[in-house]
C-alpha cells in the first residue's frame, strides 16, 4: 500500500493512480472514504482514504476482457461494464479488508458489442442501504440491489435478487424506450 496523492500550490491535489492508459471512470463509495478508478488498460484500482487525508492503494485487479467505461461502488457492492456490453456485479470476498472481490453474476443488458462499436454506457446505482418503502411494502427483499443502465438511447432497470442459497442474479425489471417511441414503459416479468 502507498501514499498516491499530494497536493500541489495551487491546492489541487495531485493524484497519481497509476493506470498505464487513460482513466475512463472514477466513483466514490456513499461515504466518500474509497475510490474505484477504471481505465483503458482493462484494471480496476481501489484506494481509501488513509490518514491525514492521504489515498493509499488499496487493490488492484483485471476487471474484465475490454475498457472498463463505468463503475459504481455502493457500501459493499461494486457493479462495473465494460465496452463490449458485459455487466458485472461484485462483491468482496472479505468485506472487512476489500482486498479481495468476486464476481457475483455477469450480464449483456444490450446483448454483446461488436469490436470497434462506439457504443457509450452509463451506471446510476439506488444509492440508499434499502430499498425504497414503496418497493419494500410489495415484498421486495431488502437486501435486493436496484440499478440503471443506459447505452445510447434506451435504459433499463435492473435488479439484483438473492435466491434461497443466497447468491444473486441479475434481472431485468423496466426497459424505457428511445425518445420518441414512448407509448408506454416495457416491463419483465421476473420469475
Amino acid at each position: 500500500m502507498s501514499n498516491v496523492a499530494s497536493t500541489n500550490s495551487t491546492g489541487f491535489r495531485n493524484f497519481d493512480h497509476g493506470a498505464a492508459d487513460i482513466v475512463l471512470a472514477a466513483e466514490f463509495n456513499l461515504t466518500g472514504t474509497h475510490l474505484a478508478v477504471c481505465s483503458a488498460d482493462h484494471k480496476i484500482r481501489l484506494f481509501g482514504l488513509g490518514q491525514g487525508d492521504a489515498w493509499i492503494l488499496v487493490d488492484q485487479w483485471r476487471g474484465h476482457d475490454a475498457e472498463i467505461l463505468d463503475a459504481i461502488k455502493h457500501e459493499v457492492w461494486m457493479v462495473l461494464v465494460s465496452r463490449d456490453g458485459l455487466m458485472s456485479l461484485l462483491e468482496p470476498s472479505e468485506p472487512e479488508s476489500l482486498h479481495q472481490w468476486r464476481e457475483v453474476d455477469t450480464v449483456f443488458p444490450f446483448g454483446q458489442q461488436s469490436r470497434g462499436s462506439e457504443t457509450v454506457f452509463r451506471l446510476s446505482l439506488h444509492q440508499a442501504e434499502t430499498p425504497c418503502y414503496g418497493a419494500l411494502s410489495a415484498g421486495v427483499d431488502p437486501k435486493t440491489i436496484s440499478f440503471c443502465l443506459s447505452a445510447d438511447t434506451s435504459i433499463k432497470i435492473l435488479r439484483a435478487t438473492r435466491s434461497d442459497e443466497g447468491n444473486y442474479r441479475i434481472h431485468e425489471m423496466l426497459e424505457v424506450p428511445p425518445f420518441g417511441e414512448c407509448d408506454g414503459l416495457k416491463t419483465v416479468s421476473v420469475s
